[in-house]
């Protein structure tokens, strides 16, 4: 990796972190909401047995539900430290799962 791509990655991540630590409900609401989303719903389509096509159908359906309810976490909770946090723990283990799982695409 060039020096210019690990230098923009780290700005973004420290970006990403001091707007967290500034507003993090906000920042939950915009960002990690969208980012857990994405990650849950790619760690479930490689997850569940079954036919892809039926999977990735049903994920479809289901993505803007998961990311309405992570959205409606995010101003139900009274602290929003645990809400940042939770949707930075669920993004980090669905990208583990993403990373580590065989997809199994039968």
């Amino acid at each position: 990796m060039s020096p210019i791509v690990i230098g923009v990655a780290l700005a973004v991540v420290v970006a990403i972190g001091l707007a967290t630590w500034k507003a993090p409900r906000l920042t939950s609401v915009i960002l990690w909401a969208l980012v857990a989303t994405i990650f849950l719903g790619a760690a479930l389509l490689i997850a569940f047995p079954g036919p892809f096509a039926e999977k990735a159908i049903w994920l479809s359906l289901l993505v803007p539900v998961i990311w309405a309810g992570l959205q409606f976490w995010v101003y139900w909770e009274r602290r929003s430290w645990v809400v940042a946090s939770g949707l930075i723990g669920i993004s980090l283990a669905s990208a583990a799962l993403v990373f580590t799982l065989e997809p199994s695409l039968g």
